[in-house]
């Protein structure tokens, strides 16, 4: 949101869909049929050709898990699908298996539309020439307990089709396309920001669980820590939606950490216990990284898509933990917030 001459308006929206570049595939769209096929305004397109096929899923993303507690998309809130397509025939979208508030209408390229199911489905005509559309929606006031939603391109028998710039956002505009955040940024060659895979590191208002308290007293430059008050372990688990973590890969994760009796340790790990480091501390601030290595299913199994910072058995006294960050790679760069906390 940015405001103009006083009033407020919408420049830009936050795309929830990942890789909508389609440079990681098929890391996040777990359903890919199609391939990419040179660019479209310098952005990757995915063509399929459904001239002897019955139907196929060209492109498939899950948005919402029942199973996480930090989804990207809520109930009761108003999204807004867009895409550039073109082809021959026709294509279909979805937002499925049961996403859509029936009751509050829909509108197809800003118009409203008097038909609308539960799954978001609706038939794109498609033609030589690139044409942005947009599908917006409400969704349920509550989602199905069991059932992961996804957003959905299909292509039936007898269809060519073209796809890019996929964005799914928040309210009734479709804002210019934009990527998902960058994941990491270089300066003459040396990396100067990775980005923080963590959410709500400034203050743990959210989606951090575990027994600790949070004091607003013992700072690190001028944010909150974690406090830790145990002669046995105890960790502060922060949860991933599904996809954010590849396979078998190195991550950092760094902290800023003091004991009230040096010698104290602090403690991290990915789920299933990979990269498991204990550090000696002292009772100054001082910064502490380690190199962690993914699961092999960490993007598909929920139980392998969690980070912990803590302690291990045998401490003393208070352990403090500020400012945490797990990013991609080998390289500790310098705290920041996660996109999404700023976005």
């Amino acid at each position: 949101m940015t405001t103009i001459n006083g009033r407020a308006c919408v420049a830009n929206g936050r795309n929830l869909l990942l890789d909508t570049d389609f440079n990681n595939l098929p890391q996040y769209w777990t359903s890919r049929a199609g391939t990419v096929t040179g660019t479209f305004n310098g952005h990757n397109v995915i063509y399929y050709d459904a001239t002897t096929i019955s139907s196929v899923e060209v492109l498939k993303q899950p948005i919402y898990d029942p199973s996480l507690t930090n989804n990207r998309v809520l109930p009761s809130h108003w999204y807004t699908l867009s895409f550039y397509a073109k082809g021959v025939g026709q294509m279909n979208t979805y937002v499925y298996s049961s996403f859509v508030d029936t009751s509050a209408g829909s509108y197809i390229d800003g118009v409203k539309s008097s038909y609308i199911g539960s799954d978001g489905g609706h038939v794109w005509d498609l033609t030589d020439d690139w044409t942005r559309h947009a599908y917006t929606f409400k969704s349920k006031s509550s989602f199905p307990t069991t059932d992961v939603q996804n957003v959905l391109f299909r292509a039936f028998k007898g269809n060519t089709v073209y796809i890019t710039m996929p964005k799914l956002e928040t309210g009734t505009l479709a804002t210019p396309w934009t990527p998902t955040p960058v994941d990491k940024v270089f300066s003459n060659g040396k990396q100067v920001y990775g980005r923080n895979l963590l959410t709500n590191t400034s203050d743990f208002s959210y989606n951090w669980y575990g027994i600790h308290t949070i004091s607003a007293t013992t700072k690190y430059d001028g944010y909150s820590s974690m406090v830790f008050t145990s002669n046995t372990q105890k960790l502060a688990r922060h949860d991933f939606d599904l996809g954010k973590l590849q396979n078998s890969t190195k991550y950092t994760a760094s902290f800023w950490a003091k004991a009230d009796n040096a010698g104290d340790r602090a403690h991290t790990e990915l789920w299933g216990s990979n990269g498991v480091t204990d550090f000696v501390l002292t009772t100054d601030w001082v910064r502490y990284t380690a190199v962690l290595t993914s699961a092999s299913d960490a993007n598909t199994n929920i139980s392998h898509s969690s980070c912990f910072f803590g302690v291990p058995a045998n401490n003393i006294g208070n352990i403090y933990i500020a400012l945490p960050k797990l990013e991609k790679g080998s390289i500790a760069t310098p705290w920041s917030q996660a996109p999404e906390d700023v976005m």
